[in-house]
């Protein structure tokens, strides 16, 4: 199915003109085509017939003209809701295609709402074209609330391509690894598999991984690269497998490149562009045009790396890529550095700066709404991952059953052949006997070593499924067991000391910043709240105006770690609580220091207890590079974290 999605979509930018050309209709074209197609049911015919057989709808009339005739008829007032939306599919499919997303936005929002009028595919294409147009405008919270949508309905299992776009390519990574089908047949579909995981670890900068699977890639495709008659077969495939042949190995390529080899790039390089426009795959050839780039100033062939730098600069003009910009600014800076411009290579330069600076804010905002996305989706993520045991456990039995029946069978058999060597020889019958006797002993020591497996799977399974009760446990809104509500209680303030961060950045106009002190101030009178404490002195100093949020995340978390435990444990004789928070700093350094003034705590017993808010508060004391001291005794307990200003 998600190749069938895949195959239209990339249809629907083989076929457009390129990118630059004037693509208008004259009056003239546009009378004539209204005249041919004014049975609105017949073109809608023409469409969905097109779309499900073996060849594109873009082979009959162009995305400008479809956009003609569609708009004429989906703005008729005569026709009724259920027609409109019939022509709405395909309206919204063509501006889709010709990246009018502010036109096809609207269309497709009111298409979701009615999915019992559209068939399981083109259902899917409606959310796959939403959430590309939300990731494209950089709504990652309507694109997570889609992706969402598509989940719970089943059409897909993971976030891999999300997190990458905010750059968590680690967790990108894990994610299709572990939920992304990984096929054991079909040349083109272990193509697939491998393509996109190598292209994850390359943007997670693990050249040699990426490398190993663009290399199986290669491997998958090679059977089916020079004939027509093989399992996949289809008009798709057979259209676009050369275009992939040579981007895996312009993709290899790039790969060398990154590690400082350049031997043979620019022609594999310009057989991977030249392909490109065979299904004008503009994103693939701006990529490749930015590496010859770079070999050719490596090269110091300052011409030729100026035109394909023109050439990346006029198709940045009608789709901007952020990544390539970056690339695009940073190269521009070395060419005019290589010609001793330097005014010109400072400009270019400082303009590489300023956006890579804007999109690492983005992208830290954009990782914190993904990442909640993910702990808010992770039973759901379980349950999959539950399912995959239960697959196994199926296995397993089954693999028992035939090994019963093997068994059943040997011993039939074995018993013939003891009846006819009765009556042969006695001696014969003896040993025949000894020899079953051994193999019915190793056959049952076999099946007591597949019972065993069997329970172990047994096992795992009921450890995922308390592990499902306990993440149900902590969403849920009503709870009586009082070691639930505390464990909820905990993760709740966990997660507020992030969210509060968040608050206070889209209140602010610096939204890289946020005041420490009044942030510090809200964050205890929160838990002193949540606590239900009434008794409560604190003394909160900052000589830090801001903190930036890089460090304000961990360094909330541990400060909502560490006040839970005196909430828990620094009560005073009277019941009361007090403490002191400061916050200095000097040239190279933050010291984060606490103090309070309860009866304290064994720090030996809470190191063996494993305790989840002390490792919380160790691990992110090494994310900030800092240094912890932690000393606790009957007059209090004390904290002390020193990190520097700048994390390596």
């Amino acid at each position: 199915m998600r190749i069938l999605l895949t195959c239209l979509f990339v249809l629907i930018f083989s076929f457009q003109n390129l990118l630059g050309q004037d693509t208008s209709l004259s009056e003239t074209k546009k009378d004539t085509l209204l005249k041919q197609h004014e049975n609105v049911e017949k073109l809608l015919g023409m469409w969905y017939d097109k779309r499900q057989g073996d060849t594109s709808v873009f082979t009959y009339l162009t995305p400008q003209e479809w956009e003609t005739v569609l708009e004429h008829h989906y703005h008729q007032t005569a026709i009724d809701a259920n027609l409109k939306d019939k022509i709405g599919f395909p309206l919204a499919s063509t501006y889709h295609s010709l990246t009018k997303f502010s036109k096809a936005l609207p269309i497709l929002e009111t298409l979701k709402t009615k999915k019992d009028n559209f068939s399981f595919e083109n259902y899917s294409y409606i959310l796959i074209m939403l959430e590309e147009i939300y990731r494209a405008n950089v709504d990652l919270a309507k694109a997570i609330e889609i992706r969402e949508e598509r989940i719970r309905l089943g059409y897909i299992k993971t976030f891999y391509d999300l997190y990458a776009d905010v750059g968590l390519y680690d967790i990108a990574v894990q994610d299709f690894k572990d939920l992304a089908y990984k096929p054991e047949n079909g040349s083109f579909s272990k193509m697939t598999y491998y393509k996109k995981l190598g292209e994850l670890f390359f943007k997670a900068y693990k050249i040699d991984s990426a490398r190993a699977n663009f290399k199986k890639g290669l491997k998958a495709l090679e059977p089916i690269l020079n004939t027509k008659d093989y399992e996949e077969k289809s008009w798709y495939i057979e259209y676009t497998k050369q275009f992939y042949y040579n981007q895996l190995k312009g993709n290899i390529i790039a790969c060398n490149i990154e590690q400082d080899n350049f031997n043979n790039a620019i022609p594999i390089l310009k057989e991977d562009i030249e392909e490109s426009y065979t299904i004008n795959d503009v994103d693939n050839r701006i990529h490749k045009w930015l590496l010859m780039a770079k070999v050719y100033l490596h090269e110091q062939d300052l011409n030729e790396a100026n035109k394909v730098l023109d050439s990346v600069f006029e198709r940045k003009r009608q789709k901007s890529i952020y990544n390539a910009d970056l690339t695009y600014l940073k190269l521009r800076g070395d060419y005019y550095k290589q010609l001793n411009k330097v005014d010109s290579s400072a400009f270019y330069y400082r303009n590489f700066i300023d956006l890579r600076d804007s999109l690492d804010i983005i992208s830290k905002k954009n990782q914190s709404i993904v990442l909640l996305s993910s702990l808010e989706n992770s039973t759901q993520r379980t349950i999959i991952k539950k399912q995959r045991l239960e697959l196994l456990n199926q296995a397993a039995k089954r693999d028992l059953k035939q090994l019963q029946t093997v068994l059943m069978i040997f011993v039939l058999v074995t018993l013939i052949i003891l009846i006819v060597v009765f009556y042969k020889n006695y001696s014969f019958k003896v040993k025949a006997r000894s020899k079953i006797k051994t193999q019915n002993e190793e056959l049952i020591i076999k099946n007591e070593e597949n019972e065993l497996l069997l329970k172990e799977v047994h096992h795992r399974v009921k450890n995922n499924l308390q592990t499902i009760s306990s993440l149900l446990g902590l969403q849920s809104n009503t709870v009586e067991d009082e070691a639930t509500k505390k464990a909820f209680l905990e993760g709740q303030n966990r997660v507020h000391s992030m969210a509060l961060i968040h608050k206070r950045l889209y209140e602010s106009d610096q939204f890289g910043e946020i005041t420490f002190k009044d942030y510090v101030e809200q964050l205890c009178s929160n838990l002193i709240s949540s606590f239900g404490k009434t008794d409560v002195t604190n003394y909160i100093i900052s000589s830090i105006d801001k903190l930036d949020v890089e460090k304000a995340v961990p360094i909330g978390l541990i400060v909502n770690e560490i006040l839970t435990n005196t909430f828990k444990y620094g009560q005073s004789k009277d019941g009361s609580v007090k403490f002191n928070i400061t916050l200095t700093s000097n040239e190279t350094h933050y010291t984060l220091s606490f103090q309070d003034f309860g009866k304290g705590f064994n720090i030996k017993d809470v190191q063996k207890s494993n305790s989840l808010g002390h490792r919380l508060i160790e691990l992110l004391s090494r994310q900030l590079d800092g240094e912890l001291k932690v000393k606790s005794s009957s007059k209090g307990t004390s904290y002390k974290l020193i990190f520097p200003k700048e994390i390596q």
